[in-house]
């Protein structure tokens, strides 16, 4: 491999970093580099079929989103490089449910463009229907289940009453 290819620098860059904020340099580069390719799947689905909307599954923790895995969603929302953002606010726990879909609505102007990502797979019906409550009282515009795959699979113990059905008919069905 070439001394000076760009992967040879961009290697150089990551293992030079030292405290004198080229580490913080390297995480701005990461997250512009993210941030653009966001916005460019954003403008080729658009132009594909602009009736398309398109949604983005976050980390929900807004500081960790941003610092550990360099998703400045909030700003993907504000600059209209997605539709929706679905904060993965996996838990068990409703008290932390709520904390994280509370901070990730309150990270953005418009709640409507925030849907809760609710972990189902790990929970019960009657959990996962709290999910929902909690996440309808925080206002935002909708929920995401995790994951319809096993929602409509191993979460089908009972075929006579699945999982997905269940949750239809306490909080979707008239």
């Amino acid at each position: 491999m070439d001394g000076d290819s760009p992967t040879s620098r961009v290697l150089r860059m990551v293992r030079d970093v030292d405290g004198d904020g080229e580490a913080e340099l390297w995480n701005q580069f990461r997250r512009g580099h993210i941030t653009h390719l966001v916005e460019r799947i954003y403008r080729d689905v658009k132009a594909f079929n602009p009736h398309l909307t398109i949604s983005a599954a976050v980390i929900a923790d807004t500081e960790l989103a941003l610092n550990d895995r360099f998703q400045a969603w909030p700003e993907w929302l504000e600059q209209g490089i997605i539709d929706i953002a679905v904060p993965m606010a996996y838990t068990r726990d409703p008290e932390r449910f709520r904390e994280l879909v509370g901070t990730a609505r309150s990270a953005v102007k418009v709640r409507h463009r925030v849907w809760a990502g609710i972990g189902a797979y790990m929970n019960t019906v009657e959990a996962t229907i709290g999910m929902i409550d909690i996440a309808r009282s925080e206002e935002v515009g909708g929920v995401v289940l995790f994951s319809y795959d096993w929602l409509v699979g191993e979460g089908m113990s009972d075929p006579t009453r699945p999982f997905l059905g269940r949750i239809a008919e306490a909080r979707f069905d008239p």
